[in-house]
């Protein structure tokens, strides 16, 4: 298991890492398989749901675990060691459960949380074809008052578990204000497979949402949904960190593993200082990676964080993940270019937390604004 400072961990926290740990392993089998077919199969959903990993953080009262993000995210490290599609989409499926929980009614609450913790898909949906980071000036889809609720038009596209998902949380614009709502796929939501080149499995999909809706499935506040968006994607951009971190430390240990078996010039490719300092100095931004995402994790649940802080975990995990990959390919040499490497396929996973939850240079800007307004 990944190692966590002693002082970081409780009895809890022990026991969800240890039942991430054993169902990483158990999914191991499928990663390959995963990556070729781009879909999860239904025994991994199995594994998850009877370790209870699909509901980490919902309450107790609804089925869940009733613990935090800092718990979801040692739980995505061990996860996302192993397969970062299936940690990713348990992360983004984390996020429904969180704007549930935090802006949900009561009503709201009992009908949807046991679902999601039960092992129904959820995920959060904003990207839209003319843009992902300009939340507010991209989003095209509209809600119209009817008489019995709503009337939901428009698409939405690169969203993780679109094509898993029974529970969907969107963004749509009524009366011109983004308002957030719960939209069930029965409800009139059309899902088109996209074919990543990496984070294969992850349920990437364009949606399309011809939908009537009651007026019970606003979350939140009209015209508040932004607010709902920001808070639960900044609980995801922790978790998202988390799993690079999980990858980082996989792609560092085949390197290393590698390095002390393979043979040039009559030594290990491990004999020589240039590969071992490189290694080193990646090992230590990657503890510092560690401890600066299970910092935004703590402070979040904490209530205690700014919006800088997870941009920060995200920003230098992401970093941190592919330069570690990209020199595990190098230790790898040829053998790591090939279709089949497992060094390969992490290198290409790890370029998407560089644009998945917010782009790195979103990071960047997050981080600047609350420096220069201090």
């Amino acid at each position: 298991m990944i190692p966590i400072p002693k002082y970081m961990m409780k009895e809890d926290t022990k026991e969800v890492q240890k039942t991430a740990r054993k169902a990483a392993e158990k999914i191991k089998p499928f990663s390959t398989k995963i990556d070729k077919e781009n879909m999860i199969p239904e025994e991994v959903v199995r594994i998850l749901t009877e370790r209870g990993l699909f509901g980490v953080t919902a309450p107790r009262i609804h089925g869940g675990q009733g613990l935090g993000i800092f718990e979801l995210t040692i739980a995505m490290m061990e996860i996302g060691r192993i397969c970062t599609s299936v940690a990713r989409s348990l992360m983004t499926h984390h996020i429904a459960i969180e704007a549930i929980k935090n802006f949900g009614n009561e009503e709201q609450k009992r009908e949807y949380l046991p679902r999601l913790a039960g092992g129904e898909f959820g995920t959060i949906a904003t990207t839209e074809p003319s843009g992902g980071s300009d939340v507010v000036g991209a989003t095209r889809t509209v809600a119209l008052k009817t008489d019995s609720g709503f009337s939901i038009k428009g698409t939405k596209t690169l969203i993780t578990n679109g094509m898993y998902c029974g529970i969907f949380i969107i963004l749509a614009k009524l009366d011109d204000k983004l308002t957030a709502f719960i939209v069930e796929k029965e409800d009139g939501v059309n899902a088109r497979s996209l074919e990543p080149f990496g984070d294969r499995g992850s349920g990437l999909a364009s949606l399309r949402f011809d939908c009537k809706i009651p007026d019970t499935r606003i979350l939140g506040e009209a015209g508040r949904g932004l607010k709902v968006a920001l808070h639960s994607l900044n609980s995801a951009r922790i978790t998202q960190a988390g799993i690079a971190i999980g990858l980082a430390f996989e792609m560092l240990q085949k390197a290393i593993d590698y390095s002390k078996k393979r043979e040039v010039f009559n030594k290990t490719v491990s004999d020589f200082q240039g590969i071992q300092w490189a290694l080193a100095d990646l090992h230590t931004k990657l503890e510092a990676a560690k401890l600066l995402t299970l910092n935004a994790a703590q402070e979040y649940d904490n209530g205690t964080y700014t919006p800088a802080i997870p941009a920060m975990a995200k920003l230098f995990a992401a970093d941190v993940a592919i330069a570690v990959s990209r020199m595990a390919v190098q230790v790898y040499g040829g053998h790591g270019i090939l279709q089949n490497s497992s060094v390969g396929r992490g290198y290409r996973d790890a370029k998407f937390f560089e644009i998945g939850g917010g782009t790195s240079e979103i990071m960047r800007l997050i981080i600047s604004r609350e420096l220069f307004q201090r």
